[in-house]
């Protein structure tokens, strides 16, 4: 939204002149990037910090699989059963880079339309497209594709894989 009213006003192009583009873009897309990362990630920590308050820590039992629904498939599921707190902070790390990175299409959607309103709606339009692609997918697909259900940390109808995750951060990052 910023970089559209600073694109529109004029405004970009005096600090492009004192600090040169690449400085500026790159500033402009790392803070979108931790906004993003932070929006998404932040109130898990929150809540994550909550619920240890009144829960107990305890290591996950296998035999008990069928309430946790993580399977072995799933990714990071050893370190679910084995160190369940290294399994929570990498799921949060994952969740705040790809907030970050989808929070960063806004910067491409705004070189491209210079449309405020579309520049924030558009990368959300992208996130239920591929989400309704998976539901076209439902009976052929059985790992999950969905952005919306990777970002939760138990297996919601699919199991989340990393051939699945890696490849969607990848073209995430050269897209934005």
């Amino acid at each position: 939204w910023s970089y559209c009213k600073e694109m529109i006003s004029g405004y970009e192009k005096n600090i492009v002149i004192r600090v040169g583009r690449e400085k500026y873009y790159l500033s402009k897309y790392i803070a979108n990037f931790l906004a993003g990362g932070l929006m998404v990630a932040l109130p898990l920590l929150i809540n994550f910090l909550m619920v240890a308050c009144f829960i107990p820590a305890l290591t996950p039992d296998y035999s008990y699989n069928m309430y946790y629904a993580i399977y072995h498939q799933h990714v990071w599921s050893k370190y679910f059963f084995t160190k369940p707190g290294l399994f929570i902070v990498l799921y949060l790390i994952l969740d705040f880079v790809i907030g970050g990175l989808f929070a960063s299409l806004t910067l491409l959607f705004a070189y491209i339309s210079k449309n405020k309103y579309a520049t924030v709606v558009l990368p959300f339009l992208t996130i239920l497209g591929i989400h309704y692609l998976r539901r076209l997918l439902y009976w052929k697909v059985y790992i999950e594709i969905s952005p919306i259900y990777i970002l939760h940390s138990t297996a919601i109808e699919n199991p989340n894989v990393w051939y699945v995750i890696l490849p969607m951060v990848v073209i995430l990052f050269l897209a934005s």
